[in-house]
């Protein structure tokens, strides 16, 4: 597997075109190295919004007796693609007063434990080990302590 590949290895036009529209597209935000599946994970993104925006469109269109599919109910399809995929971000107002509780709790204390880092309690670090390694023991040791292996 490559690990990163420059916009330009799609201008020989190898695959399809949306990956080259793509490639383009990528090119043109200042995107120049990025994985293999990148492409093909922005090929399925597309090609899953785009049918389901179309299903949407044609559901808006035969409700409305319509043989065909126009404007107006793919800018309707859009409108309830986005609202139930796409969610927005709280406003600044709901992040401060968040922040303002959140930074009301005062930190533990912090005992002087000598120089270096100074981490918090084991329960509250996220890099404690989560795990307990169970070492085999031998059959000469099982039987010493009377256990089955």
């Amino acid at each position: 597997m490559e690990k990163s590949q420059s916009s330009s290895d799609m201008d020989g036009r190898e695959g399809p075109r949306d990956a080259f529209v793509l490639a383009r597209l990528l090119r043109g935000m200042g995107v120049e190295s990025y994985d293999d599946r990148v492409i093909h994970q922005l090929l399925e993104l597309v090609h899953r919004y785009v049918t389901n925006v179309l299903d949407e469109a044609r559901t808006y269109s035969d409700h409305a007796g319509k043989s065909e599919i126009d404007l107006d109910d793919v800018k309707l399809a859009i409108q309830s693609c986005v609202r139930v995929s796409f969610t927005s971000p709280p406003s600044r107002e709901v992040l401060l007063q968040l922040a303002r509780e959140r930074n009301a709790i005062p930190l533990p204390d912090i005992e002087a434990r000598g120089e270096g880092i100074q981490l918090p309690p084991e329960k509250f670090q996220l890099t404690k080990q989560a795990y307990r390694v169970r070492v085999k023991r031998t059959a000469a040791e099982s039987q010493d302590t009377g256990q089955l292996q």
